[in-house]
């Protein structure tokens, strides 16, 4: 989990710049797993 709901301005554009820059299928999965993991647990954003 990135946090990125609690992070500053500059830290959300840093991940976002790092996905664009290290972007593929398999990241694309992973962060649809964590997903789905997240909503079930019922985690993350208030």
């Amino acid at each position: 989990m990135s946090g990125r709901s609690s992070t500053g301005y500059a830290y959300r554009v840093a991940l976002d710049s790092w996905y664009v820059r290290n972007w593929n299928l398999w990241l694309d999965i992973v962060i649809l797993l964590k997903t789905v993991k997240i909503v079930i647990k019922k985690e993350g954003a208030w």
